[in-house]
């Protein structure tokens, strides 16, 4: 069991939100805000496809990490 501490959690630092007519740079998962939906939430990006989102939603602004991150290999 892993306890967590002020010591071990690592604090995500995003990026200033941008309005929806800025692209990312990066594919991957972005912070997002849309029209019809009170809470941000996490939505796909992929520079081929652009914005991989269901039900139909409006995206306002977006914000991703203000680093690139390693994803840890899966087992």
């Amino acid at each position: 069991m892993v306890v967590l501490t002020v010591r071990n959690i690592v604090k995500i630092e995003l990026t200033d939100w941008f309005p929806i007519k800025v692209k990312p740079v990066r594919d991957g998962l972005y912070q997002v805000q849309t029209a019809t939906w009170p809470w941000q939430q996490y939505v796909e990006f992929d520079k081929k496809d652009g914005w991989i989102i269901d039900r139909g939603e409006r995206i306002i602004k977006w914000r991703g990490l203000t680093l690139e991150q390693e994803c840890p290999e899966k087992e």
